[in-house]
């Protein structure tokens, strides 16, 4: 016996069935369950495509990681690390790293505490001795000269790199000739505490960008960390101490006609501003910002 009525699903449409008449209408339910059935089997085919993407990209990363980084030609760091010994864990951790790593060969640490004290079982490491705390900037020229390389580094005594942190620099410096200097951008800084500075963050493909300049986006950290060769390197004035002195090695660098740039895809532990949120230092930083302003105008008239 014939049903009077009743109602079904044929595709986006609903039909119904009255005293033997056949309705048919379009569905707007029937319609958004059709196109999300569509989109999911979209969206598993994307998955499964950009799965073997990143399979495929680890194993471009692993191999220039463990076979081509070990056998390019060294170019050895000098690296400069001012310190005022507020953590002597994380410093002492910065600098095991680097008596380890193969590209660098020589460690300058400015004691600006002059607390002594430290002490390292290793041949590359040289403590530089000074009189008085000589504050950021005028350690970074004092490193410089004394330095024995044609690469430097300088550090803050607050970070922890990933290993094969220095070759990757070193073979992008070694083949970029228009580059001044190398800095981090601030998405690769993770600020930590004190319990997550028991181990070194993970090796990784570092990738670079240009730069014009730090505070353009406000999304670059250098003040922590600076690289490049030691003839890209220009004295930072006597006078300025802590603040903009990044900046000014930038735009001398620009007005030299290179490219400065900027490190990304990986992580850098650090643990932040030991000493720069101090009240005490405010003068320090507007004083030296009117001496960056006054060379930052003569540089660019120039």
């Amino acid at each position: 016996m014939q049903k009077i009525f009743s109602i079904s699903n044929d595709g986006s449409h609903k039909v119904v069935y009255l005293f033997g008449l056949k309705l048919k209408f379009k569905s707007k339910y029937l319609e958004q369950c059709a196109e999300i059935k569509k989109l999911n089997k979209k969206l598993k085919k994307s998955a499964k495509q950009l799965n073997k993407m990143q399979q495929c990209l680890s194993g471009i990363e692993n191999h220039y990681l463990n076979r081509i980084l070990p056998s390019i030609e060294k170019e050895k760091f000098s690296v400069i690390i001012p310190t005022l010994q507020k953590n002597t864990d994380i410093l002492n951790m910065l600098v095991e790293s680097l008596i380890e790593d193969d590209f660098v060969d020589e460690i300058l640490i400015i004691d600006n505490s002059l607390k002594g004290g430290l002490t390292y079982n290793s041949q590359k490491v040289k403590i530089l001795p000074v009189e008085e705390n000589l504050f950021v900037y005028p350690a970074w020229n004092y490193g410089i000269e004394k330095m024995k390389n044609g690469y430097f580094a300088l550090l803050n005594d607050d970070l922890l790199l990933p290993k094969n942190f220095f070759a990757q620099v070193s073979d992008f410096i070694k083949n970029t000739p228009e580059c001044g200097l190398v800095g981090l951008e601030s998405s690769t800084v993770i600020n930590e505490k004190d319990k997550n500075f028991d181990e070194y963050p993970p090796s990784s493909l570092l990738l670079f960008k240009p730069i014009k300049a730090i505070h353009a986006e406000h999304n670059y950290y250098w003040g922590s960390a600076i690289f490049g060769r030691k003839e890209n390197y220009y004295e930072t004035p006597q006078n300025m101490l802590v603040w903009f002195g990044d900046d000014y090695l930038i735009l001398k660098n620009n007005v030299q006609n290179k490219t400065c740039y900027a490190i990304y895809n990986t992580s850098i532990k650090h643990y932040g501003s030991l000493s720069s949120k101090n009240p005490k230092l405010d003068e320090i930083k507007k004083r030296d910002g009117e001496i960056y302003k006054k060379f930052e105008h003569s540089l660019i008239n120039k």
